[in-house]
Order: C-alpha cells, then sequence, then structure tokens
C-alpha cells in the first residue's frame, strides 16, 4: 500500500513536471543566456587557435556553455530551445574561429608588419581574405565545421532531456 502511494506520487510529480516545465522561462532570456555561454566559450577557442592549436577540440565548451547560458537564464524548456543552443554555438564557433585571426591581424598591425593598414581594417581583411585565398578559406571552413560538431556533441544533455521528457509524456499518455 505505501508502495503504490509512492509510485502514485512520483508520478504525479513526473505529469506536473511534463505539463509544468514547457510553460516556464523565456526564448529571449534563453537566447541571451546560451549566447553569453557561446561568447565565454569562444575565448578559450581563440586563445588556442591563436597559439596554433586546434580550437575546435574546445568546441565541446562552446556548446556546453551555450547550453547551460540558456538554462541558467531561465530559458523556456521546450522543442525549440535545442535549434536556439544550436545557433547560439554556431556564432560562438565563428566568433572564436575569427577572433584568433582578428588577434593576429592586429598585433602584425602594432609591429608594423602589415604598414598600409590600420585596427580598422581588421575585419575587412579577414573577409577579403575569405574571399581572395582558398586556402585560408577553407581552413576556416574546417575548422568552423569541426568546432560545430564539437559543440553539438557538448550540447548532449540538451537532446537526452527532450529525449527523456518525450518519453515520460508517452508514458503518461499509455497510463
Amino acid at each position: 500500500d505505501c508502495v503504490m502511494q509512492a509510485q502514485k506520487s512520483i508520478l504525479h510529480e513526473d505529469e506536473t513536471e511534463a505539463v509544468e516545465t514547457p510553460a516556464e522561462g523565456s526564448f529571449i532570456k534563453g537566447t541571451l543566456g546560451a549566447l553569453a555561454g557561446a561568447i565565454i566559450g569562444a575565448v578559450p577557442m581563440a586563445i588556442l587557435r591563436y597559439f596554433g592549436y586546434p580550437g575546435y577540440v574546445i568546441g565541446i565548451l562552446t556548446g556546453f556553455l551555450a547550453y547551460k547560458g540558456y538554462k541558467l537564464a531561465g530559458g523556456k524548456m521546450a522543442r525549440g530551445k535545442g535549434i536556439i543552443v544550436i545557433l547560439c554555438a554556431l556564432i560562438g564557433v565563428i566568433l572564436g574561429t575569427f577572433a584568433s585571426d582578428a588577434a593576429y591581424m592586429l598585433i602584425a598591425i602594432k609591429n608594423g608588419q602589415l604598414i598600409p593598414l590600420t585596427a580598422k581594417d581588421v575585419f575587412p581583411g579577414i573577409l577579403y581574405l575569405l574571399e581572395t585565398n582558398e586556402e585560408y578559406a577553407s581552413d576556416c571552413d574546417v575548422s568552423i565545421m569541426l568546432a560545430l560538431f564539437m559543440a553539438i556533441a557538448g550540447m548532449f544533455p540538451v537532446f537526452k532531456n527532450n529525449r527523456r521528457r518525450r518519453k515520460k509524456s508517452k508514458t503518461m499518455i499509455l497510463e
């Protein structure tokens, strides 16, 4: 009898969690939190790339921090959260990839190695390299794709929790 009451109580908690959780939170707050997490994750990626190491391995941290930022900021725990977190992680990955290149260019300008350029020419210079230098564009593409793959791996809890939540709701419907 005690076991049945405990089981009913647990089932009731699962029902309220599955029903109430998606209604709580905000996609806007979650997006801002995910962007903050992705930007924080982009910093170590840029640092690694700057020193010549493959920055894409830190992509897993970028994805994880984007997810944690979404959650901590009070993001709505609904179906759209995965897409939001992936897009924010992509922004973080792109930022981390090009921030290291921007740092290289700024230091080269400061040291007089790129004499006709100034600091305001850094981002147009990166765009120019992407358009004109196939090797640079290819390296950036590969780095971004690998980092995004790692970022998605870092967001495993997002997909794991969605799957678990769907299983709970199916179980409740069957009972």
